[in-house]
């Protein structure tokens, strides 16, 4: 068979991660030194904290198996960022694409 020394792997994935805080309407943390709640701080934060982030990603392997015990690999990995609140962090959109081309030795 032409085909039987090779392996190939594709694989995509996505993450979404979302995340927000509830008003805070009253404070029953701890008092500072000067004896007064330190409310004013925490008052707006769920007005910039969400939180709303995705990454795409595909990668595609290739395998040639010289032996059982040792292949040449050809690997590319792409992904893709997208943020969706970037107040929070700084915009974290963008993409990025790297491979690997190589030996694998199984011992």
């Amino acid at each position: 068979m032409p085909f039987e020394n090779v392996e190939i792997n594709l694989t995509t994935s996505i993450s979404n991660a979302k995340a927000h805080f509830d008003p805070i309407t009253s404070w029953d943390g701890p008092i500072d030194s000067i004896e007064h709640l330190d409310f004013e701080g925490y008052s707006e934060i769920d007005q910039y904290s969400d939180l709303d982030f995705e990454i795409l990603q595909f990668k595609a392997e290739f395998y040639y198996y010289i032996t059982k015990d040792l292949s040449i690999l050809a690997e590319i990995d792409y992904n893709k960022a997208t943020d969706d609140q970037p107040y929070v962090y700084g915009d974290q959109d963008g993409k990025w694409v790297y491979g690997r081309l190589g030996f694998r030795l199984f011992f």
